[in-house]
């Protein structure tokens, strides 16, 4: 939905008055916002977020929320932001837990509710009390249980009990691996099993995560973590590279997230050919995109390992298919690899520069 015009001008001149520390003229447009006619929940929701998390205006933010009323269909969403005001804008802990105890009592969104409440007492380290509030949710009542898994993982590791551990992954692996955040379950695992120095284990548990495009760079942190404790630094090195791809692509252009700045990026590409399944006749096709990707990003070499890896049946059917000739694509390849050959004296890593990433 499109912001009233009004919070929009009210945001920009509050976020104007408070970079140019311009006490009077914050306090001014800060009165000006809060005696706006607006009890749009939905619009208050959002406009507080943006004060929270853009600006740090938590008392801007909690008086926001504070407008949205019991009969809005945004009230137990507006409650769960509202208590995290409280926690991270002010640290009162007891005025989160009323707040939230309040909507409960309401009957607002319950499982939503409880699941707040659970978050806040891991941050205490009260875990017991935290599970005893996970196993209140109703799963079919959540669109994406697998979050709830994954702080089901986040206690049972604070404990110290990898067979539960165990157990939620395999629940989420049998009945939730088609949610938005089972990769982040399989990854929460896998770093159990690492810290246990169980790194085979740990290898077979992030196979899940290689055809899924959520936390796959987080995935390849972990397996070159992995390889590199087996001291096996040449497996350890080419996860590196691929992450240095996929950093290269987020960053490429400026361009951070299509879904903001409606165009596509290399990262984009490589999510949705990185989401084509083994079991997909297009797989190899598939694995072809992607080699052009890491050769359009002056990854040569792994371009070239990726070409090799095709089966030469499937390179036939390609080039029937799609009309691409192989022994052409790796000619080129050969060519670039000559011309951008470097001494060995000098290693790879001295040229690749880490940038912070910055998501939304």
């Amino acid at each position: 939905m499109e912001l009233d015009e009004r919070l929009i001008e009210a945001y920009n001149n509050i976020s104007e008055a408070s970079y140019y520390g311009d006490d009077e003229d914050y306090e001014k447009y800060k009165q000006d916002l809060l005696a706006l006619d607006i009890t749009d929940g939905e619009q208050l929701y959002i406009i507080a977020q943006h004060f929270m998390q853009g600006l740090s205006s938590y008392e801007i933010a909690k008086a926001l929320l504070q407008k949205i009323t019991k009969n809005s269909e945004f009230y137990s969403k507006g409650c769960i932001v509202l208590s995290d005001v409280e926690r991270f804008g002010f640290e009162n802990y007891e005025g989160a837990f009323a707040i939230l105890d309040e909507a409960i009592a309401s009957g607002a969104g319950v499982d939503n509710i409880l699941f707040a409440k659970a978050r806040i007492y891991v941050d205490l380290e009260q875990n017991q009390e935290a599970l005893a509030h996970l196993e209140q949710i109703n799963p079919d009542k959540m669109e994406n249980y697998s979050n709830i898994l994954n702080w089901y993982m986040t206690v049972y590791r604070k404990l110290d009990n990898l067979k539960k551990a165990h157990e939620t992954f395999e629940l989420a692996k049998s009945k939730y691996a088609t949610d938005y955040s089972y990769p982040t379950v399989v990854l929460s695992y896998a770093r159990f099993l690492i810290a246990e120095e169980k790194y085979q284990e740990a290898l077979m548990i992030l196979e899940e995560v290689t055809q899924l495009s959520k936390d796959y760079i987080g995935a390849l942190s972990e397996w070159q973590n992995i390889y590199r404790q087996l001291d096996e630094p040449n497996k350890a090195d080419l996860y590196m590279r691929w992450q240095h791809i996929l950093e290269h692509a987020w960053a490429h252009d400026g361009v951070i997230n299509s879904a903001i700045w409606q165009s596509e990026t290399d990262l984009d590409k490589l999510q949705f050919w990185n989401q084509i399944s083994k079991d997909s006749p297009e797989y190899y096709y598939a694995k072809l995109q992607i080699a052009f990707i890491a050769f359009d990003l002056n990854e040569i070499e792994i371009s070239k390992e990726i070409l090799t890896a095709i089966p030469e049946m499937e390179k036939n059917r390609i080039e029937e298919e799609y009309d691409y000739d192989f022994q052409t694509l790796f000619q080129k390849l050969d060519e670039k690899l000559q011309a951008t050959a470097r001494p060995e004296t000098v290693p790879k890593d001295a040229f690749l520069i880490k940038k912070k990433i910055f998501g939304y």
